[in-house]
């Protein structure tokens, strides 16, 4: 019953971060006759666990996006449905901390340029944003076959923060100005050695 194009995208909505988004999904695979996604998805960031026990390769991709996660517990939640789904790595990489972006980047995996450009652009703690600029400057030049950079990105790279505080969430001395830059020398992490 039902389109199976009408389907995918469904699928992929079921790995959404927002709940409410997973739950309109599970709801509209119902009508296209799959009521069992129903029964699974509540909402919560359980519904993470539940997926991944059915063992359905479909919810990899939406999976890996979930690592952006800012809850640690979430993201750990989200490593072990890797985990069931044959994606093991992931509970090895993911450890609930601030260092899970580090970690990500050294994996090289391609599969994580969309999660560390995410984190680059919503995670408070500029230390946090650096380290995902520079995972994501990693894998570019690990794999100069796929154009990891493209002009958005780069521009994001080089002026990438405004500080509204003093202290230790950046490289800043100043209240209340913008950074044009992190100090990073993109070309360098792209030219080939």
């Amino acid at each position: 019953m039902g389109d199976p194009c009408a389907k995918e995208p469904l699928f992929s909505a079921l790995g959404d971060l927002d709940g409410s988004v997973r739950l309109a999904a599970a709801e509209a695979l119902a009508i296209l006759g799959e009521p069992k996604w129903n029964e699974i998805i509540k909402g919560d960031y359980e519904d993470f666990a539940r997926l991944g026990k059915s063992k359905d390769p479909r919810f990899i991709a939406p999976f890996i996006r979930a690592l952006c996660k800012n809850d640690g517990h979430e993201r750990l939640i989200v490593a072990k449905a890797l985990a069931n789904l044959g994606e093991s790595q992931w509970f090895d990489i993911i450890k609930g901390n601030k260092k899970d972006i580090v970690r990500m980047g050294q994996t090289n995996d391609i599969r994580v340029i969309e999660v560390l450009t995410y984190l680059l652009d919503y995670e408070d703690e500029w230390a946090d944003r650096k380290n995902a600029a520079l995972s994501i400057l990693k894998i570019a030049k690990t794999n100069p076959e796929i154009n990891v950079i493209d002009i958005k990105l780069y521009n994001e790279l080089q002026d990438m923060h405004e500080d509204y505080k003093y202290g230790s969430s950046s490289d800043c001395n100043e209240q209340s100005h913008e950074d044009n830059s992190l100090g990073i020398d993109i070309d360098k992490y792209t030219r080939k050695e």
